[in-house]
């Protein structure tokens, strides 16, 4: 017998290596190489494969967002605080789109992949005199627990996919902050 189990050993091909990190998991790499100006010969480049399981190799998957016209977003967590901010929170702001830009402002400092910036690249320009991590602290006095509580929610994610949205799964963790919040996710997302 080899180094690797025999169904690890199926899965290797001409110009592949298997590798173990010790712990019984297999990956593999595809062995090239590739001329480096300056050294005499030819210097190895691996490149990973996938990781192989007695049912085959499980190859990477990888998608470029940026040309893919995927979009992912945070919008548990995010949400919830829309939700959870009292109004008394929003009056004590002045008028109501200072209000928005404040409360937009604590939730993308906590989340720098929030769904808000689907409507609006920048949410924390142009405060004059207010204090964003006092607002915080005013705002989770005032909801009664703070932000740390609701960053499982973080896991409920938005994704676009030309223009349609989806949401991800709601595990058990976050069903139950969900509900010791009072919070209801829209299945439906503007």
């Amino acid at each position: 017998m080899g180094r690797f189990p025999e169904w690890a050993e199926r899965q290797k091909r001409k110009g592949t290596v298997i590798k173990s990190d010790g712990k019984g998991n297999y990956s593999l790499y595809r062995n090239s190489s590739k001329r480096v100006p300056g050294k005499k010969n030819p210097q190895p480049v691996q490149t990973y494969i996938g990781a192989i399981t007695p049912q085959g190799v499980m190859e990477r998957f990888t998608i470029d967002r940026k040309s893919s016209g995927i979009r992912i977003w945070e919008y548990g967590f995010s949400y919830a605080l829309q939700s959870l901010t009292p109004p008394s929170f929003m009056k004590d702001l002045g008028s109501e789109e200072r209000a928005i830009t404040v409360l937009g402002c604590l939730i993308v400092s906590e989340s720098d992949e929030s769904y808000l910036y689907r409507s609006r690249d920048s949410w924390c320009e142009g405060f004059d005199g207010t204090c964003i991590s006092a607002q915080r602290k005013k705002l989770e006095r005032l909801m009664g627990f703070s932000f740390e509580h609701l960053v499982p929610l973080k896991r409920i994610r938005l994704v676009e996919i030309d223009g349609r949205l989806v949401m991800t799964e709601i595990g058990e963790l976050q069903k139950q902050i969900l509900e010791e919040t009072g919070v209801e996710l829209p299945w439906e997302v503007q």
